[in-house]
Parts: structure tokens; sequence; C-alpha cells
């Protein structure tokens, strides 16, 4: 579903984006988070964490606010916690993006 909607806000301006953004995430029911890559260290709870960012990140882009950034900035930290290898990249990653488009 997160993916889903990700999809969703990024292919808005396309020609019919619930359809294509349905297509498109479509693979990821019969897989799951659990089997889309089965190594040790991939972890599907960190992952689910990392797409939530990444939504609430969407969402404030469209409809700025104090308390949806204040949710946002800790949810982006949450991944960390949870896995530190996938979470520290995610973190780093989303960290030097927002401090690029803040300066740009």
């Amino acid at each position: 579903m997160l993916t889903w909607r990700i999809l969703l806000n990024c292919l808005r301006a396309t020609a019919h984006p619930r359809l294509l953004a349905f297509l498109l995430s479509l693979p990821l029911i019969p897989l799951g988070i659990y089997c889309v890559f089965p190594h040790p260290f991939y972890d599907p709870d960190c992952t689910f964490a990392i797409l939530l960012g990444l939504l609430l990140l969407q969402r404030l882009e469209r409809k700025p606010s104090r308390w949806l950034a204040l949710l946002t900035g800790t949810v982006l930290v949450v991944p960390l916690f949870i896995k530190q290898n996938t979470g520290l990249a995610f973190l780093v990653s989303t960290s030097l993006a927002l401090l690029i488009l803040i300066f740009d």
C-alpha cells in the first residue's frame, strides 16, 4: 500500500495515475516485503519504515505543516534504530538530499 501511494504521488501528472501505480506495484503483492531480497542483512521492517518516511516526505512537499514536518523528521530517523546498515544509508542520503534542496 505504501509503495502504491508513493508511486501515485510520483505519477500524478501522467494519464491514469491510479492504474499505472497499481500495475507497477502489482508484483509486490505475491512477493510481499519479506521475499524481495532474501539475504540476512535485508530487513523488511526497516524497508517499511523507509517507505513510510518517503511517503511522509512527499506529503510534506505537497501540504507543508509544522506537525507533519516534526513527524516526518522523527520517522526519518527510525530506520537507523531498526537496521543500522540500511537505516544509516537512508538517513545520510535523505539528509544530503534535503540539504541540497535547501541550499539550491
